[in-house]
């Protein structure tokens, strides 16, 4: 099928990318892609990625989401530059509000992390490793924050880091929002809502209650 087709090129290219991952590939596993979750070619990509990332043997994978594999194995990175003592659940809600909100400037994620619980100590560390995690201008003085890539990745982490969450407030943030993450914020949530229910729930649910303050935010 299409789908085996993928996978079986999308894991030859991804072990002649990193050599040293080829003996832990051969032979190819043959999963089953029959599965709604595998209806688009990145969904096969990305588990094509997984099991080109993962030592034998593989663990059944069942329904899971591909998204929430490849995350499995970006967490592993994240944890190598992220602040000490900081959790992998923290790592996770990092990047999803940078994702989501997006900054000008480092400390733009600060409010937004302390709005979910982080202390002002944790938010600061959380909110300047987030500004030069994926930041292409990490060496300046004052580095932006930059959403995780690529965006349905990125979208999936904000549904299970944060909206899997039933205190998270999106209607708070954007109150604490600039106007350009309150922009961002909106556009990622729409784009999520052509495959994502939550997102679309989220989003109504907070536009509806919102509309003016947007308003306001979005004339200046």
């Amino acid at each position: 099928t299409e789908r085996n087709t993928l996978y079986t090129t999308a894991v030859r290219c991804i072990t002649q990318a990193w050599p040293s991952n080829e003996d832990r590939v051969h032979p190819f596993p043959e999963p089953d892609l029959n599965g709604s979750q595998y209806a688009t070619a990145l969904a096969v990509t990305y588990l094509a990625l997984h099991h080109a990332l993962t030592p034998n043997p593989r663990p059944a994978l069942g329904e899971q989401n591909p998204a929430d594999l490849v995350l499995t194995h970006e967490a592993k990175y994240w944890a190598l530059s992220a602040p000490p003592q900081s959790t992998t659940e923290q790592h996770a809600q990092t990047i999803a509000l940078a994702s989501l909100f997006s900054g000008d400037k480092a400390t733009d994620l600060i409010p937004h992390l302390e709005q979910i619980g982080e202390a002002p100590e944790a938010a600061r560390a959380l909110g300047k490793w987030a500004s030069t995690y994926y930041s292409s201008n990490e060496t300046t003085a004052n580095p932006y924050i930059a959403p995780l890539h690529p965006d349905r990745l990125a979208e999936r982490l904000i549904e299970t880091a944060l909206f899997a969450d039933p205190t998270f407030n999106l209607e708070a943030h954007l109150d604490l929002a600039t106007p350009r993450q309150a922009a961002r914020a909106i556009e990622v949530l729409s784009r999520a809502s052509d495959h994502s229910t939550e997102a679309q729930e989220q989003l109504t649910r907070t536009v509806r209650a919102s509309l003016p303050q947007l308003a306001v935010k979005a004339v200046g």
